[in-house]
Formats: structure tokens, C-alpha cells, sequence
């Protein structure tokens, strides 16, 4: 299982919809959009955990693309 970064996420978009994105490439385990502790909104980020040990395909197919006009941020997720 492998964790990806997604950065720049549309505001209107749920875990569900992120949780389609990603299905095309892998199945996924857990989608985590991370909400502003303060205000309760989206901050624009997240997490998607998948089952696949070699990430970098989907990292290469979706990163800098467009998604409801915004132009999103795939990356490998850094461990603390």
C-alpha cells in the first residue's frame, strides 16, 4: 500500500469524487481532505491511500492536471 499527496483540490469536490480520480489507476484504500481546524472548511489538500506498491504511473498521469479549473498537485506522501 502506498500513500499519494494531492494538493490544489477544487473546493467543491468530496472524498468521493477524489476517491473516483484515483479508482481509474488503483483500488483505493482511504481518501483524507484535510479541514481547517478553525473554520471547518477545505484547505485544498489531501491524502489518498492506495493498494499498489508503485505509485509513480499515477503520480506521472495526474499531476498538473486540470480538475474543475484548477490545476492539481499529485506527489509521493512524505512520512513524519
Amino acid at each position: 500500500m502506498s500513500d499519494v499527496y494531492i494538493g490544489n483540490v477544487p473546493f467543491s469536490v468530496n472524498e468521493y469524487d477524489v476517491r473516483a480520480l484515483f479508482e481509474a489507476f488503483a483500488p483505493v484504500e482511504k481518501v483524507t481532505l484535510i479541514v481547517d481546524h478553525n473554520t471547518g472548511k477545505k484547505t485544498g489538500y489531501g491524502f489518498v491511500s492506495l493498494f499498489c506498491d508503485d505509485t509513480a504511473p499515477i503520480i506521472e498521469a495526474l499531476d498538473q492536471t486540470q480538475w474543475e479549473g484548477r490545476t492539481i498537485r499529485v506527489g509521493k506522501a512524505q512520512t513524519r
